[in-house]
This record gives C-alpha cells, structure tokens and sequence, in this order.
C-alpha cells in the first residue's frame, strides 16, 4: 500500500503548529476545494461525533514522464466519511481535535453531475459525490485539526495508506502522498446548506522519508 500523508497549507504565519514537507518540482498536484459537516454541527466537536468531507477536485498536475490517467474533462470529486472525534480540548484560545478511523476516496465520473444542492448527511455523501469509478482510496491511520473559532480559521493534517483505486497503479510506488488544506468554519454564507466549514487545498507528492517535527518546522 501507498501512504499518503495529510499536511497543513500554512496560514499566513497564523497557525503555527504544523508545517508541510517542501513539495518537489516533479511532484503530482491534486487540488480540490469543498464543504465539511460534523454530527451535531461544528459549533464544538464532542467525543464520538462523525466529520465528512465533501470536495470537487478542481485539477491533477503531473510531469509528463508520468502517465497519472487524469482526463480534465471528467469530473473528479473528493469525498472522506467516518472520522470519529476525540473531542475538542481548548488551549491559549486554540482548539485541537483528534479523530481516528475513517475513509478517504476519490472518485472519477464521466457525467459531471455534482450538486450542493443535495443535502448532505453524516455518513452518506451526496449521491452525486460518490458516483463513477474509485479512482484512489483508502484508510486513515491518523487524523488531527486545529482551530482558532475567535478567527475563524483552521487547518488539518493525518495520513492515508492508499489502497485502492483505478489510478493507484500509475502512482509511484517509491513516493509519498501529502494532502494539504485549510478551513474556515463557521457559518459563512457561501457554504451550502447542510455543511459547516469551508475547505481549500491540494495533495502533492515528495520523496518518501522519514522525519521530526523538529525537521520539519526547520524548513521555514
């Protein structure tokens, strides 16, 4: 299996917790942008609540010697279900959030179709989401969140293992999958009905390696 690790996009210097490994120039880019909805709403996050997902993959970048069967003119949408939360502990005004368990798919459709119109429910992606081909898939291992309610904003990091998908077998199986994002929870007028945060990033691959936070925060 592939692992694909799930990293913040850094927030202006505002969030300070996490940063992502340096992106390579021969990296595949995967960009998406979505909603999010929390059992019971996103208001706080209480011990046993589910957090979905929903997301439209808005392009796949690749270098040519790479042969990713991506086609710009289907349509690609993102969807993650079934990450329970810890519960929310409160720190200096910051909220983190740890959640185990849950899925991550993206899915390949020939027709676009996907529609905010239809009301979402926890656990069941819109069916307009979650049609056509599995084209990657697979488990979390991990999952954490950060959030500054008085600002309004956040950011994410967990890792995938990869594995499943029509596409898996074009990846590289010696590379890392890093999947970035922030949020901006809660009640913007732009979210749809049904949904609680607003979620904007990317998924790049880098060289597979190990490291430290340490490391890491010593790349800025």
């Amino acid at each position: 299996m592939k692992r694909l690790l799930l990293a913040p996009l850094l927030l202006c210097a505002l969030l300070l917790w996490a940063s992502p490994l340096l992106a390579q120039t021969d990296d595949i880019f995967i960009h998406f942008a979505g909603n999010g909805l929390e059992e019971g709403g996103f208001d706080w996050s209480d011990p046993g609540d589910e957090l979905n997902v929903i997301a439209i993959v808005t392009n796949v970048e690749y270098p040519p010697e790479l042969s990713i069967p991506y086609n710009p003119d289907y349509e690609y949408t993102l969807v993650v279900t079934g990450l329970i939360s810890n519960g929310e502990i409160v720190e200096s005004g910051a909220s983190t959030i740890v959640y185990n368990l849950g899925g991550f798919a993206i899915y390949e459709d020939t027709s676009p179709d996907a529609s905010w119109d239809e009301y979402p429910i926890v656990g069941t992606p819109p069916a307009s989401f979650a049609d056509g081909t599995v084209w990657l898939s697979g488990p979390f291992t991990d999952f954490i969140m950060w959030i500054v309610r008085d600002w309004a904003i956040g950011n994410f990091e967990g890792h995938i293992d990869l594995s499943g998908g029509s596409a898996l077998p074009s990846f590289p199986s010696t590379e890392a999958y890093t999947f970035g994002g922030a949020l901006w929870p809660p009640h913007s007028p732009t979210i749809p009905p049904g949904y609680d945060v607003s979620i904007d990033g990317e998924a790049w691959v880098i060289p597979t390696q190990e490291t430290t936070w340490t490391r890491v925060k010593g790349l800025y």
